[in-house]
């Protein structure tokens, strides 16, 4: 399966390499259209088409799941499953962004044919379903475990006990596979704004690759490493099969904390966390409407 995954995404990525240097340079060439300025009835069904798709995917779920919210009294463990999630999203988005960015700066400072080859290897695990990448990562991290347990015997005496498996750390790696594409593609996308002969300026001047990154990529990519960080944080806060199989006992998150009520035919009781995941979800929405908007102004097209 992993095969019939990867041989779609090397076909697109070898397809693209040389396409996104004429399509970066389009876009620059590029001039927004003029926008049509409707009135009247025509104004009144534009608005009311585009209004359709919002008010039956969005607005009347959410106003049901506010209203059963409402009812239903509060239940304290949400609390405790919402402190979950946010720890474990958070710790994999700062791991996912640490991981994807250093991935891509290593492929932009080696310029290698077979770092673009790693890079879509570590791409894979998005198209993985979150069932199929869980299972395989058991049998990696008991062997983990059973290492550190001999180690822990050979020292101490004394067994740890399942560390890596047993524990949120699973979890966390979990994340990390499934949604490193999500850091390494807003990475990429925010060092191609950065010309290479920005670093060649900056190693003649005797700059070393660590400071060069600090003082000049990271601040240049922030913009895209803050979408990416969203992202991933709303991905994770979704994920749902590999958190039931990897999870803690004992350990809910949001999305199995809507699952158990879900399999009980409850809908209802779970609609406070939905309602939460939904919220979560639509920070990135905003977020990057508000930058297509900014993109497409005429101020931000280029001067000739």
């Amino acid at each position: 399966m992993k095969t019939l995954v990867a041989l779609p995404v090397a076909l697109e990525r070898e397809q693209r390499r040389d396409r996104d240097q004429h399509h970066a340079r389009d876009l620059r060439r590029a001039q927004p259209p003029a926008p049509i300025v409707l009135s009247g009835w025509p104004a009144v069904a534009a608005c009311a088409v585009c209004a359709l798709p919002v008010l039956l995917g969005f607005l009347l779920p959410a106003i049901d799941l506010a209203v059963e919210a409402v009812r239903r009294r509060f239940d304290p463990e949400l609390v405790r499953a919402a402190l979950n999630t946010i720890l474990f999203a958070a710790t994999a988005t700062v791991m996912a962004l640490m991981l994807g960015f250093g991935a891509v700066m290593a492929a932009r400072m080696l310029r290698q044919r077979w770092t673009a080859s790693a890079l879509t290897l570590a791409g894979l695990g998005y198209a993985v379903p979150g069932t199929v990448l869980a299972l395989a990562l058991l049998s990696p991290l008991v062997a983990i475990d059973e290492g550190l347990n001999a180690i822990s015997r050979a020292v101490a005496g004394v067994a740890v006990g399942l560390v890596v498996a047993g524990s949120g750390a699973a979890i966390v790696i979990a994340y990390v596979v499934r949604f490193l594409t999500i850091a390494t593609g807003s990475a990429q996308a925010g060092l191609a704004r950065v010309s290479t002969r920005i670093d060649d300026a900056a190693r003649t001047l005797g700059q070393r690759p660590g400071a060069i990154m600090r003082l000049i990529h990271i601040p240049l990519s922030r913009p895209a490493l803050g979408g990416a960080a969203l992202l991933v944080f709303v991905d994770c806060l979704k994920e749902l099969p590999a958190t039931l199989l990897l999870r803690p006992l004992n350990a809910e998150t949001l999305s199995t904390y809507i699952y158990q009520f879900a399999t009980r035919g409850n809908f209802e009781e779970g609609a406070l966390a939905a309602l939460l995941i939904v919220a979560a979800g639509i920070v990135p929405v905003i977020r990057m409407a508000r930058y297509s908007d900014l993109a497409l102004m005429p101020e931000a097209a280029p001067q000739p």
